[in-house]
């Protein structure tokens, strides 16, 4: 092997990174679901950082009210050497940067429909103008159809992915409006997808948000003191998805959605200075990868389920005793 192939980039050598750097990965993965895009703040600081010019020309496309595709974006970014300058700064491993993680979130997690999902709520926010938000509708065409074309995606996981936001109260509706005009679909996942994408957002006001106390009917005050505990010393969208995880596999908890249970959480600890319960993109995007199928052993199984994982589920679920509060659906 000679000098040139070992600084080549590779799938191979990010997924080594991924492996051996899995505490990182995994941190950056959980910044990129913060709901107030702290994630996507610290990408662009990192392309700028690489290619000072970036940050001028993003801005002339955000305040051009013609502006419809990134493809002019791609172009400066590929004629400053932005493949080279990633490559370089993933070898050189500098402690404060974010590039190895983001590469390997980019090729192996939840990348692309992060992006979507962060381009929805930009079009769900009153406080954003009608450029910011036209641009974001826009946006989500084109990083569905990017996915679909480089083959990281197929057109069954948008479906999959419209499904699962609208069973946890997040209904996408611009990503259902994109998905409805796939070709190869059938005729009645199509008319799904259509009639999810004409669904009519509830505000806030209007919904009826129970309490931690109504989510656990069946919760006295040694299961609420442990949560407390728990929460008071965990507060990371990992932590309280494995709340979330273990509450609703051991059937103390009704049927909710992440949204509701965010707001429970939120409402029994707001006067409680030293906790700060995270957005809660942050539990939806740590339960997703969670829930999400793996292999161990040559045997299917769940993420929660790995040895790294299961340990804390189960400490957990031993702790809070959740067999004794089995709800009956």
């Amino acid at each position: 092997m000679n000098k040139e192939d070992t600084k080549r980039l590779t799938k191979e050598l990010l997924k080594e990174w991924q492996r051996t750097h899995y505490q990182e990965y995994c941190d950056f993965s959980d910044l990129m679901h913060n709901r107030d895009g702290k994630g996507f703040d610290v990408v662009f600081a990192e392309a700028c950082m690489m290619i000072p010019r970036f940050e001028k020309e993003l801005v002339l496309y955000l305040k051009n009210d013609r502006s419809e595709g990134i493809e002019d974006l791609e172009t400066m970014l590929k004629e400053e050497g932005i493949i080279s300058k990633l490559s370089l700064h993933f070898f050189a491993q500098l402690p404060d940067s974010n590039v190895p993680a983001m590469l390997c979130w980019l090729f192996f997690g939840r990348s692309f429909e992060c992006m979507v999902e962060y381009g929805e709520e930009m079009i769900r926010n009153p406080k954003l103008n009608f450029l910011l938000r036209r641009l974001a509708r826009v946006n989500i065409k084109v990083i569905i159809n990017r996915s679909i074309s480089i083959k990281a995606r197929t057109e069954a996981d948008w479906v999959k992915f419209v499904e699962e936001l609208d069973e946890i109260g997040e209904t996408p509706t611009v990503t259902a409006s994109v998905v409805s005009k796939f070709k190869s679909l059938p005729t009645d996942t199509k008319a799904t997808m259509k009639e999810t994408s004409e669904k009519k957002p509830i505000t806030g006001k209007q919904k009826k948000r129970r309490t931690l106390e109504e989510l656990l009917p069946n919760g006295d005050e040694y299961l609420f003191d442990s949560i407390d505990e728990h929460v008071n010393l965990r507060q990371s969208g990992r932590d309280l998805a494995m709340l979330y995880l273990v509450l609703d596999k051991g059937r103390a908890m009704v049927r909710t959605t992440v949204t509701e249970f965010h707001a429970a959480l939120v409402v029994r600890y707001k006067d409680k200075k030293n906790i700060e319960i995270p957005g809660h993109r942050w539990i939806q995007g740590a339960l997703k990868d969670y829930l999400e199928p793996t292999e161990y052993r040559q045997k299917s199984i769940l993420t929660f389920e790995r040895p790294e994982h299961i340990v804390d589920y189960n400490e957990l679920r031993e702790r809070l005793n959740v067999a004794d509060y089995m709800y009956s659906y």
